[in-house]
Order: C-alpha cells, then structure tokens, then sequence
C-alpha cells in the first residue's frame, strides 16, 4: 500500500512526465522494479509512451540512470522535489 500513497503524493504535486521522471520522483523503498512492470502491463504508463514493450525495456535504464544520479549529488534518496529531465 505504500507504493499507491508515494504513487499518489508525487502525482498531487504535478503529473508525471515519462517513466525517467517517475523514477525520479517515488521513492525506490516503495516503487520497484516489479511495480513498475505492473503499472506498464496495465496501461498505467500508456501516456508516456503506448509500446509497453519499450516501456518494459527501458526500466532497467531509468532505474540506473536515477540510482547513478543521485548516487553522485551524495543524496539519500530518490524524489523529493527534484526534476531530473529540467
């Protein structure tokens, strides 16, 4: 439950852009791998981009190119105000 109230805050502060900036703005502890292939096989993520087979290839990506970001500014964690893309 705690991946739809992160899902539900980061949302109420704007819409998500593409998938990167989904990755950037949940927070990791309750948004991972396996919930993001969710939310793609249900359409959820059919406004970023409608192949679902580019979605799905292109987690892996945008996990470690967050992970690799925030890992280098030294923060604690993902999210939080910060627009990666801008």
């Amino acid at each position: 439950m705690s991946a739809v109230k992160d899902i539900y805050r980061a949302r109420q502060e704007k819409p998500f852009e593409d998938l990167f900036d989904f990755c950037a703005r949940v927070s990791p502890k309750s948004v991972n791998r396996k919930t993001i292939e969710a939310l793609i096989f249900s359409g959820a993520m059919d406004e970023f981009y409608p192949n679902r087979a580019s979605l799905l290839a292109s987690i892996d990506i945008a996990l470690d190119h967050v992970s690799f970001f925030f890992k280098s500014r030294g923060s604690a964690g993902l999210s939080w105000g910060y627009n990666l893309l801008h």
